[in-house]
């Protein structure tokens, strides 16, 4: 039975039915939330793993953890990663971390990324972040959570690349732009959906981001937003095999950087 108190924080917490399916997505591990739950969820029920502490950590409890400093504080010590800058990545990496009965951070990890370089500033900042402790019952207990860590570049940190610029011997624009062989469907075609995003129902665009050589291969492939679940690995695979028309440049092939999505649609059944 759900006390008042825990019923007015998780209606607060929730504000709609979608945001438990967020709340389940990010904070709870993917092993917790079961058919059941996610029965739960969709007749506007709060599934028994939200009150149910799981190894000893908790999802809601009577007193929340609250960030000392609040979001600010957090944003405020993120360092853009300079790979990050050049390659004009931005986007939210959502972290998902225990609070413990200190208030520190621990078992910290990435629930959804962008890239490696994001994804490990973000794994940065919170693990240095600090909490008042989750209360339950009178006592501090460990609490599961998730928080989003924002990367948002200034106008004048895309300029030149914006301008044609060459940055790292690779242009943003050109005059003739490199074109995959086949066009995107064939690149489409190599795809294979992954397992664990197969069964798990995940869907989604996975945006990258690489550079198209002067003989038309591809390099320096990034995910510069992801979906995970094996999605994010397997359109790394298929972009770096992928085939080039390489972009061209007052007569001469060169470095082009560019970024396409990578489209994951279950099949309808």
């Amino acid at each position: 039975m759900l006390t008042a108190l825990m019923k007015n924080r998780i209606v607060i917490a929730s504000v709609a039915l979608c945001a438990g399916f967020v709340l389940a997505y990010l904070v709870l591990p993917r092993s917790a939330l079961t058919p059941a739950d996610v029965s739960d969820l969709l007749e506007g029920d709060i599934p028994t793993s939200f009150l149910e502490p799981q190894d000893g950590v908790h999802v809601i409890v009577d007193d929340m953890p609250e960030l000392v400093g609040e979001m600010a504080a957090i944003q405020s010590k993120v360092m853009y990663p300079e790979s990050a800058v050049k390659a004009g990545m931005e986007g939210r990496v959502y972290v998902q971390f225990v609070i413990n009965e200190e208030g520190g951070v621990q078992d910290v990890m990435v629930s959804r990324g962008v890239s490696s370089d994001l994804d490990e500033e973000a794994v940065r900042v919170v693990s240095e972040a600090k909490f008042t402790p989750g209360m339950q019952d009178g006592k501090p207990v460990k609490v599961r959570m998730s928080i989003p860590i924002t990367f948002k570049l200034k106008p004048d940190a895309i300029s030149a690349e914006a301008a044609g610029t060459p940055q790292d011997d690779a242009y943003v624009v050109v005059e003739h732009m490199p074109e995959i062989v086949g066009g995107l469907n064939t690149l489409m075609q190599d795809i294979k959906y992954p397992e664990i995003a197969h069964k798990a129902g995940i869907e989604g665009k996975v945006i990258v981001g690489f550079v198209v050589n002067e003989d038309g291969t591809t390099g320096n492939v990034v995910v510069q937003k992801g979906i995970g679940a094996g999605c994010d690995e397997e359109a790394v695979r298929a972009v770096s095999k992928a085939k080039f028309k390489p972009g061209m440049q007052d007569g001469k092939p060169v470095k082009v950087r560019m970024v396409i999505p990578i489209t994951f649609k279950l099949p309808q059944t």
